[in-house]
């Protein structure tokens, strides 16, 4: 009798405990989907920012790459940042001396080479800017909802583009 009393006993404190870690899990899976979803907003929303400012300003600022980059920091995830502007190029052809566009492309490295070189990359109107933001690895808080809370996120990726008017 006695033994059935502590195997009751135990039984009941197994399913305090239980009942304990579930009000602790569900609400941090709760709190690091909201998390990610407040990562993917501010970042989608910075990145539009960026290169709607550097269109209206027709130039690429270490100053605006900077602000980009900070907002990214703040998320506690790595990034890759991939800068990509296309331009015309006017010219003629020699075959039948009519004009011609050329597309030129100039990429992140060109990119920010020019703005320390210059102070800035100008760009003109016509021109496309894109901007492409890649995570190389989670933030810790996503990290442990991967290891514990087994909800696994797939590494964001956020692209903007404009035309410079």
């Amino acid at each position: 009798m006695k033994h059935r009393r502590n195997a009751a006993a135990i039984g009941r404190y197994f399913a305090g405990l239980l009942a304990i870690v579930l009000c602790a899990v569900l609400p941090l899976q709760y709190i690091a989907k909201t998390e990610a979803e407040s990562v993917a907003s501010n970042t989608q929303a910075a990145l539009d920012r960026m290169v709607s400012d550097v269109c209206s300003a027709r130039q690429i600022t270490e100053m605006d790459y900077v602000k980009l980059m900070e907002v990214l920091g703040a998320s506690g995830a790595v990034y890759d940042v991939d800068i990509m502007v296309g331009q015309k190029l006017h010219g003629i052809d020699d075959t039948d001396d009519t004009r011609i566009d050329v597309p030129l492309m100039y990429y992140t490295n060109e990119i920010l080479s020019e703005i320390e070189t210059n102070g800035a990359f100008y760009l003109s109107k016509g021109d496309s800017v894109t901007v492409r933001v890649k995570e190389r690895s989670k933030s810790s808080v996503s990290k442990i909802a991967n290891a514990f809370l087994n909800t696994h996120i797939e590494p964001d990726e956020y692209i903007s583009g404009w035309i410079v008017n």
